[in-house]
């Protein structure tokens, strides 16, 4: 749905050359994929500038900075983080997502998010909301950046549920004040603010509550990742647990059908009909195209196709060694897109709602 909002965004917006070109990236995907080489530059470029954070999530598996800081890796400075984002539209990335870590630590964040915007990218946030309010004018930062959206995540309708999830004290009570100056004093409906919701057995029950707070806010969707077995440290869930989540996502899929504003709910019925097979680790049925429609830059250099790579794989390159645009067609990248063709391991909605595009939407698990 978020993609549907963003082609009527640009529609709206006149961007009709940028809609075409990144139409047609979509359909090359899977054809580069037939003949083994990318066709194009890929449809979503994501910026890591950084992986620290200042929340402690129990699913979060992201590399430490004293693993980088051991080897004597230092972060690339402003400047060279810029280099990459031009790289990134050198190559006809249409989008970029600043992630982390939480990208909003660096100083920096919101002046990269700007230079995306001047180099003609849709341009969008993940941040977990709490350094938005730390210092006065720092909303004025964001908004002035003109981003396109932002996921904030929030884990729970109950300040204690959501602060206790991301061991985060007062957590729930920043992202509830900065969104509500992020709604008043934007303009022209940008950014597009989502809540980013990870469905899991401990806030399971409190998806409805969470769905009407969302909404009573104002804010524009929501959208939800299933706790899956794909991040280290992950535990099989119990069979109260399990049929717990299980209702929660069939209460989703009937919100989905009855609420007069369905695309509230930003996850498509395909993605969601998958959330049963995602907590109980059982592998995607899906092949994967991410390889040729996604690339990952961190704030060391390292060149990754998808957010799950780091963790399981080694990188495709470095841009310390070579642009961008090399790594992109080189022989390793290439070898990479094969073998991840027919990964299984990770249910990320990112990924897999693009996957979704080029395969027959699946069964529910029964």
């Amino acid at each position: 749905m978020q993609y549907l909002r963003v082609a009527r965004r640009a529609l709206q917006e006149g961007r009709l050359s940028w809609l075409a070109s990144t139409a047609a990236k979509t359909v090359l995907v899977p054809i580069s994929q037939r003949v083994g080489k990318p066709l194009a530059g890929p449809l979503m470029g994501i910026l890591i500038p950084t992986y620290r954070c200042n929340n402690a999530c129990f699913m979060c598996d992201l590399p430490k900075p004293q693993f980088y800081k051991t080897r004597g890796d230092r972060e690339f400075n402003t400047a060279e983080l810029k280099n990459v984002i031009d790289d990134m539209a050198a190559i006809g990335v249409a989008g970029l997502t600043l992630t982390g870590g939480e990208a909003t630590i660096r100083s920096d964040c919101f002046e990269l998010l700007a230079h995306a915007r001047q180099r003609g990218l849709h341009v969008h946030l993940n941040t977990n909301g709490y350094n938005l309010l730390t210092s006065p004018g720092r909303v004025d930062e964001l908004l002035e950046s003109d981003l396109d959206a932002m996921n904030i995540s929030l884990d729970g309708a109950t300040a204690e549920t959501h602060n206790r999830l991301r061991n985060a004290v007062l957590g729930f009570e920043r992202i509830a004040k900065a969104t509500e100056e992020i709604l008043a004093r934007r303009g022209s409906g940008r950014p597009a603010v989502t809540y980013t919701f990870v469905l899991g057995p401990d806030n399971c029950r409190e998806v409805p509550d969470f769905v009407r707070l969302a909404r009573d806010r104002g804010i524009n969707s929501v959208s939800f990742i299933p706790l899956s077995g794909c991040y280290s440290g992950a535990a099989a869930h119990t069979s109260e647990g399990l049929r717990a989540m299980d209702d929660a996502v069939a209460w989703i899929r009937e919100e989905k059908t009855r609420a007069a504003d369905s695309e509230f709910i930003d996850n498509s019925d395909a993605y969601l009909s998958l959330f049963p097979r995602a907590f109980r680790s059982v592998p995607s049925p899906l092949r994967c195209y991410v390889g040729y429609h996604n690339v990952m830059v961190d704030c060391y250099g390292n060149v990754y196709p998808c957010a799950l790579h780091y963790e399981l794989h080694r990188p495709m390159g470095s841009i310390r060694d070579k642009p961008l645009r090399e790594v992109w067609h080189s022989d390793s990248y290439e070898q990479g897109r094969r073998e991840l063709t027919s990964c299984t391991d990770c249910y990320w909605n990112c990924h897999t709602e693009i996957n979704l595009l080029y395969q027959s939407a699946p069964v529910a698990l029964a």
